[in-house]
Formats: structure tokens, sequence, C-alpha cells
């Protein structure tokens, strides 16, 4: 694999790639992981530096993606979400400390006094003390939950750590933090982020909720499959969509992108803003400490990490900067703003590697940063390599005691699998007969189905039978002084499945026997 050269100014100093470079780039990353399709934007003092599709929208149709091309935005949407909250705060209909109950009495959680306490900004800053992820397998795959079942079952989910000590990513509270604007705002999420900030921004080709008709140009969604990229159906993101649904493109986030590096000034001679300059520092202001890993600190230089409304903050290679990655079925991308430098970095693509945003974003931002040249394709590519070998090394032994293990055994409490089990927060799954084999099936989500089979002790594997998952997950059951079954629990076999299948949160009582 060739290095490409970056621009030389100086003995020490690195300048920024040139377009001809970040196209190599592009091209070598998606060949390297596999990638039918990407955009890359980069702003620079007020500019658009460099806006360009690379690729298929899809690997099955020949159209290419461009500056056009919409993608799933995911994550990216909180920011979207707080933005459109400071604008209330600007107008003085909401506070950021004001207390969620005063504004939805029926907000519960698991905790009384934290329910009582809970505040506006703690539904965005992820320092609830639920665990990372608690609850998303409401939404994750797709799902019937309406968002009030969503927010009424948030009451079941139990804290993984105290009010405010602690952060962990979460999608549910931004739902809550959805419906607050909703009842303060008197408009819809939808309508709140269309009138207050894309229409502003002159966003027109954006959708905050993505029509289910939609057939324009849109990237579609791959997973790997059998090692190959494979396209999957488009997740439609509604009942959560304030936590990840916008859609978007190059042409629209650049306009996002080079209005948040002004303060939220935009429009001729950034003559307008959406907030104050007081209410963009708290945006952008930290909330939430994050522990520094060992690996950041040296290969970074990152000395702090913490998370603000929607941005994840560090001070990478001696450059401050605001980021955070997005991630839907298929989709993954990574906006990084330096405001120092008045550089913005945007990655959209059609795969799940984020292995390939991050090489991309890295190779562009060391340069910015002066730092000297990595190949960051080759440094990502190793990484991958040596975390997905850990996974396959415990996948392919799981597999082997599949293989081996197709009849069940000869174990009494075995004869008693079948049956309806009851969550309190997700509800009913049942374990049911299916041409001679048993199926685990989620009631409520149509892709969590798929044979279980035993593996050991009182442990049996889900095979999930769609394989664009990747969340097989251990079965292990509960048995009573009787050896009859009282329940199961759940765990994902692979370490990179990703953390929204939050079996581990699962705790399925028996409810019914088969007769």
């Amino acid at each position: 694999m060739r290095f490409f050269a970056l621009l030389w100014v100086s003995s020490f100093v690195w300048a920024q790639l040139s377009s001809d470079q970040i196209d190599d780039l592009a091209e070598r990353t998606r060949s390297t992981f596999q990638v039918p399709g990407l955009a890359i934007a980069v702003v620079q003092d007020g500019k658009i530096v460099h806006m360009k599709g690379y690729g298929l929208r899809s690997v099955d149709k020949p159209e290419s993606v461009d500056e056009h091309t919409l993608f799933g935005i995911a994550s990216l949407s909180k920011a979207f979400t707080n933005l459109a909250l400071a604008i209330l705060v600007e107008r003085s209909k909401l506070d950021w400390s004001d207390r969620v109950i005063d504004h939805d009495p029926a907000f519960r959680l698991y905790d009384p006094y934290v329910t009582q306490e809970f505040q506006i900004v703690d539904l965005v800053t992820h320092r609830s003390g639920l665990p990372l992820g608690a609850g998303d397998l409401m939404q994750f795959p797709e799902s019937d939950f309406s968002r009030d079942e969503i927010l009424a079952n948030l009451r079941f989910l139990k804290p993984s750590s105290s009010f405010r000590s602690h952060f962990d990513y979460d999608n549910s509270l931004y739902l809550e933090a959805g419906l607050v604007l909703e009842k303060v705002s008197g408009m819809s999420w939808p309508e709140a982020v269309q009138t207050s900030i894309f229409q502003p921004l002159g966003m027109t080709e954006s959708y905050p909720i993505l029509p289910a008709d939609f057939q324009g140009n849109m990237a579609q969604p791959h997973a790997l499959v059998d090692g190959k990229p494979t396209p999957i159906k488009p997740y439609r993101f509604t009942v959560g969509a304030p936590a990840g649904a916008i859609h978007s493109n190059l042409h629209d986030m650049t306009q996002y992108m080079l209005a948040q590096l002004a303060g939220t000034q935009y429009g001729a001679d950034l003559a307008q803003r959406l907030v104050s300059a007081d209410q963009d520092r708290f945006l952008k202001t930290a909330q939430t400490l994050l522990a520094v890993s060992e690996s950041a600190a040296q290969e970074r230089n990152r000395h702090f990490s913490a998370y603000a409304l929607g941005w994840f903050l560090n001070d990478d290679y001696g450059v401050f900067n605001l980021s955070h990655t997005g991630g839907l079925p298929g989709m993954v991308c990574k906006l990084t703003l330096l405001p120092d430098l008045k550089v913005g970095v945007l990655v959209l693509t059609n795969q799940e590697s984020g292995y390939a945003f991050n090489a991309i974003t890295d190779q562009i931002v060391r340069a910015y940063a002066g730092q000297p040249e990595v190949d960051q394709v080759a440094e990502n590519k190793a990484r991958q390599d040596k975390r997905e070998a850990g996974a396959d090394e415990i996948l392919d032994e799981v597999e082997k005691k599949w293989k081996a293990n197709a009849k069940l055994p000869a174990l009494d409490w075995v004869q008693g699998l079948e049956g309806t089990y009851q969550d309190d927060w997700y509800g009913k799954v049942s374990i049911e007969k299916r041409d001679k084999e048993l199926w685990l099936i989620f009631a409520r989500t149509p892709a969590l189905q798929g044979p279980i089979r035993y593996l050991h002790g009182n442990t049996f594997r889900v095979k999930w039978q769609d394989r664009s998952l990747n969340a097989d997950a251990y079965l292990t059951f509960q048995l009573n002084p009787e050896g009859k079954i009282e329940g199961f629990d759940m765990k994902a076999i692979s370490p990179l499945t990703d953390f929204s299948y939050d079996f581990h949160h699962l705790h399925l009582e028996k409810q019914e026997a088969v007769e």
C-alpha cells in the first residue's frame, strides 16, 4: 500500500491536504474497508475547500455518490435537538436548569430522587446514571414501541452509577428532550428543526425525518455479510427522531458546519445568528467529564475529554476540537470542528466501519494540526484487524459448538424451554418450536428471531435469522430448586456487537409453559 504525500510548508509543519490527496485518501479508504460509497467535506476560514462524493450509492446500482446524496447522519442529530432547545432558552421559554417534571409531569426514572431533580440539561449530557445504551432495544432494530411506551418504561431501567457522576451514552433520554421541546414550542420536533435551523441555514435538501416513500438521491445502507458489503433495509428512525433521525448531505451540512464555526452566525456578512454567543458557548462547554485512555494520551497527546451538549470535546494534537459520530444500521459518519483553526471535516459513509471515517478524519485533522505524516488508513486497518481477530476467535469457538449440538441434550429442564417470557421494560419474548428447532422470538422486534441451540451448562446461543445484525447472543437460564426454568438472561457474544443491542439489561421471567 503506497503512502500519499502531504504538502510540506516548513521543516516541522504540515499544511492541509490538497483535494487530490483527499481523493486518494477516500479511494484507498473505500478499498481497504470495503465501503461502497462515502462523501467528504472540508471547510476552512468560512469557505468550502472540499466537497465531493466517492463510489456508489449501492453495490447493486451504478448511481454515484455526489454532494447531494443523502445519508442518515444519526447521532449528529443530537446537536440539532440541543440547538433547537437553545433557541427556546434564548426566547425565555425554557431554561436549561428547569426540572423535567415541571414540563412533563409524567416523566419517571427508577430513582424517585433523580426523577425529582432531573433537569433539561441532564437529558442531553449522558450523566443520568443509566447504563450504556439502556433501553435502546426498544428502538434498535426497528420495533413497534411508541415514544410514550419507551419513555414510560424508563422507570424500570436500573441505574449503574449515581446521578451526574459518570458518563454513559444513551439515546432514550433524547426522546424526552424532544417531547419537552414539543410541549414548550407548540411544534413537533421535525417542525422545530425545520423552521428554526434548516430554513435559516438554507438546508433545503435535508429531512428531520426521511419520508417513508423517498425515492431520490440517497445512499443505500450496507452491512458486511459473509465478508461482503450487502445492501440492507434503510432504518426509518421515527420514534427516536431527536436522537438520530436527520438525513442530510454535503451540500447542506457544509452550511451547518460554517455556521457552527462562526458561533451559529450565518447569512451575508454573518449578520444573522441562530442563538447568542452565550448560548452557543454553553452548547459547546464541557458538562460531563470522560476518562482519557492511555492510547489517546500517547497517540494523540490528549489531556482532557468531555461531553458538552451533542459534542465530544478534546485537545488532540494540541488543538481543541468538537466532534460527534453517528451510526445507523448500514451507515456511519463523523463530524469534527477545529474552532481555533476555523476548520471543519465531515465524513459520511454507507457502510458500518468506524475505522473508515476515522482514517479519513484523522489524516485530515493531523495535517491541519501540523503533525508529521502517518498513514491513518494503514493504522486504522491494523486496529480493525486486531479487534476483529479477537472477536472471530470467540465466534469461531461458539460456531463449532453450534454445529456439534444440533440435537437438544437429554436434560429434564431443557424440555421446559418453550413458552412465554416477560421483561419489565421490553415486554414479551417467546421460545417456540419451528421446523424441529427451538426459536427465540422477540414479540415487538421483527428482526430479532432465530434458532437457539445448547452450548454448555445452562447456556444456549441464539443465531439471528438476519445475518446482517452481528448480534448473536448467549441465553443463560436460571432454574428453581425443583429444576424448573424460572427465566433467562442474555448477553451479546461478540465484543464488536453495537451497544444498542442491550440484551444484557434484560431479565426475562418464565410466564407460561407450552403443553
